[in-house]
């Protein structure tokens, strides 16, 4: 509905360059990036210092796989809007799919990040009174139906309730069943979305919290500028990002030895905290089908397939994956992600493995599935799955 709101109201203001940059970020997130390209380039050459259209630009060439012109669009962005952090965070995260960037020029960036947006003045904090609990909070936009909330809503569930009291400080627009599981899983569930950072960091602070958790690091809708203003004494990144934040203010990461081995210790502004079972509390939902046998006993084929988003699946994954369908005769790959939804898409991943030898028959895509249930139905097509790199899976992974 939206998006047909958008044509109509184009048609009556066809010049008008905050619609064409709406529209075009609906559309990404619709799926349909080419489209939202034509609209976000319309936009820019309506009014060339427009940073927004710039960094929505970024995100649908990124949902296209095209992570080198998203880079160089953050940067634009960045150029624009005096930095402008929701550009410079799409930028971040956008560098860790990048498998030919060095790990000591991604640290630099995310250092970059965090000289300029963790360099001002921090909140001075009331005196922790005596009692007998520790109080945690969290913080995401990610409390609803997202893989994030697949992790953490176990962890609320198992806090031992006579020594920890639990906060959830939620930047979710629109709450679902799950937002509803989580806010009955803890004591306090406290909105933050129509808060500033400063406003949110002061309520934080009046909280008197002793530990506060990250759930996002650079993932959008982050809100690590609220971390940057220290509005409780230790703070913590976890889950959702797959490296440092570049803060000063972070003062530890949880990671495990697999995901951050000893060797990578020096890539982080924050002290790494290795949990030994592994960082990761998985539990999916309740209603799954059933798995069943390899499909290739029962066919003559045999099956490789990634579920992974298009941006981990970069021009070196593309390489390897196409080697092992040259190795493996009469096999073929399945990959599923929304951003196939794009026929442009589509096309650049098939000429892509066709580059490398692979015929174009031999690579099947597809896009939405209609439920969740659907969704994991899916992999009983596959025999194999595919893992990408640098950024590997970890929803896929556990699925």
């Amino acid at each position: 509905q939206a998006l047909t709101n958008y044509e109509k109201a184009i048609e009556f203001e066809p010049n008008y360059p905050s619609l064409r940059c709406n529209y075009g970020a609906l559309l990404t997130e619709a799926g349909h990036t080419f489209q939202a390209i034509e609209q976000l380039d319309l936009a820019i050459r309506l009014k060339g210092d427009y940073p927004e259209a710039y960094n929505n630009a970024g995100n649908a060439l990124r949902d296209q796989g095209r992570i080198d012109e998203a880079l160089s669009m953050y940067r634009e962005a960045m150029k624009l809007g005096d930095h402008y952090f929701t550009a410079h965070s799409n930028l971040l995260l956008c560098s860790c799919y990048q498998s030919k960037f060095a790990p000591e020029r991604v640290l630099a960036e995310h250092k970059r990040w965090g000289a300029h947006y963790g360099s001002g003045p921090m909140l001075e904090l009331a005196p922790r009174s005596e009692r007998k609990r520790i109080r945690v909070g969290y913080v995401s936009a990610d409390f609803r139906i997202h893989s994030v909330a697949f992790f953490v809503q176990p962890i609320f569930e198992s806090h031992d309730v006579d020594a920890f009291e639990i906060y959830c400080y939620s930047d979710v627009e629109r709450s679902d069943s799950m937002t509803r599981r989580i806010e009955e899983s803890v004591e306090h569930f406290k909105p933050i979305r129509h808060l500033d950072h400063e406003q949110a960091a002061q309520l934080i602070a009046a909280d008197e919290l002793d530990i506060l958790v990250d759930l996002g690091g650079h993932t959008s809708f982050n809100r690590l500028p609220v971390f940057a203003l220290k509005p409780a004494p230790v703070q913590i990144t976890y889950m959702g990002y797959p490296n440092t934040t570049g803060l000063s203010q972070m003062d530890y990461r949880l990671v495990d030895e697999y995901t951050d081995p000893p060797a990578t210790s020096g890539y982080s502004t924050e002290t790494l905290l290795r949990l030994k079972s592994g960082f990761l509390v998985y539990r999916p939902e309740q209603a799954v089908p059933d798995v069943q046998p390899p499909p290739s006993l029962t066919q003559e084929q045999f099956t490789f397939g990634s579920f992974n988003i298009i941006p981990k699946v970069n021009i070196n994954v593309i390489q390897a994956w196409a080697g092992i369908l040259e190795r493996v005769p009469n096999s073929r790959l399945l990959l599923k992600a929304k951003q196939l939804q794009d026929e442009f898409t589509q096309n650049r991943f098939r000429e892509a493995f066709e580059h490398f030898g692979i015929e174009p028959e031999r690579v099947v895509l597809r896009s939405f599935a209609p439920s969740f249930h659907a969704h994991l139905a899916m992999y009983n097509e596959l025999d194999l799955a595919l893992d990408p790199f640098p950024y590997n899976g970890t929803t896929t992974t556990c699925e």
